[in-house]
């Protein structure tokens, strides 16, 4: 106890040494501290926005952009670039509002033209993108016709890009966007135009359009508008859609392939069709479209 009442005094003996000057700087430094501390939050809070706002719009942001780029190396890269854009334009506006609120016009304004320079860039960069990704599907669609791309049933399609159908004169188109080996379940996920008018353009008003999901168990047919086609699986990927409603072509179906992924680039007419080849003992061939 003696011991301890020691160390107590001795304590209080070295704060009454310290002069009482240093006790008033030491609390207007930690007074200081915290208050810039503060503050700092609040403008964080009310100038630079919610940040947690901010990151929950940049996750929708990055999703949307998954989406619509996919997965490859190249898509990664520009998904980086679109979020760093958006994260900096939100920090920009930001600055912006608040040299506005302080009537800083020369300053609002330098910060406006860096906002639209980086939107003008980003345009820049989703137009290169998309030729990138057209690019990349011709590419692809001659890889693929070194070896013929139909059989004597059937045609390929090729994930992405659009397969154009004429049946009586009347113009159909489908594309894929997802379409999946035994491994995923045997299936394709599509869209489709139909055009009644007999022209090859599908971005008129008479147009119909659509989507659609077929597979095993689900009957294998693409339905494309009043038009059915039998389709199969091939490889994760590519599948074979038929000439005619099931496998055993119809000399009333031509199809035409292509390497197109936009379908308002399209005018049917100009393009070369197939026919099927039918046999006379067709009904009882081995189907040679599939190659599971």
């Amino acid at each position: 106890m003696d011991k301890i009442t020691g160390y107590t005094d001795k304590i209080t003996k070295f704060f009454n040494k310290v002069p009482e000057k240093f006790w008033y700087i030491a609390g207007v430094l930690i007074a200081v501290i915290v208050l810039a501390y503060v503050g700092y939050k609040i403008y964080e809070k009310f100038m630079l926005g919610d940040d947690e706002e901010l990151e929950e719009k940049i996750e929708q942001l990055k999703t949307d952009l998954q989406s619509r780029y996919g997965s490859s190396k190249y898509a990664k890269s520009v998904i980086e670039m679109e979020l760093a854009a958006f994260r900096k334009t939100a920090q920009l506006n930001t600055y912006a509002n608040e040299a506005r609120e302080q009537n800083d016009t020369e300053k609002a304004r330098l910060l406006e033209e860096q906002i639209h320079q980086i939107e003008t860039l980003l345009k820049e960069l989703r137009e290169s993108a998309l030729r990138h990704e057209e690019a990349e599907a011709r590419l692809r669609s001659i890889i693929t016709n070194i070896q013929p791309p139909h059989g004597k049933r059937a045609m390929r399609l090729l994930t992405g890009q659009i397969l154009l159908i004429r049946h009586l004169g009347k113009y159909a188109a489908v594309q894929a966007f997802d379409q999946a080996s035994a491994d995923r379940g045997s299936f394709v996920r599509y869209v489709w135009w139909y055009q009644p008018d007999g022209t090859g353009i599908f971005t008129t008003p008479e147009t119909t359009t659509g989507f659609g999901e077929t597979g095993e168990g689900k009957g294998n047919q693409l339905e494309i508008g009043p038009l059915k086609l039998s389709w199969s699986k091939s490889h994760d990927g590519t599948g074979w859609v038929y000439f005619g409603p099931t496998i055993v072509p119809s000399p009333d179906f031509e199809l035409a392939y292509t390497a197109e992924t936009d379908i308002s680039k399209i005018d049917a007419a100009s393009y070369v069709f197939l026919k099927p080849e039918i046999d006379e003992d067709d009904e009882d061939e081995e189907d040679d479209g599939e190659d599971d």
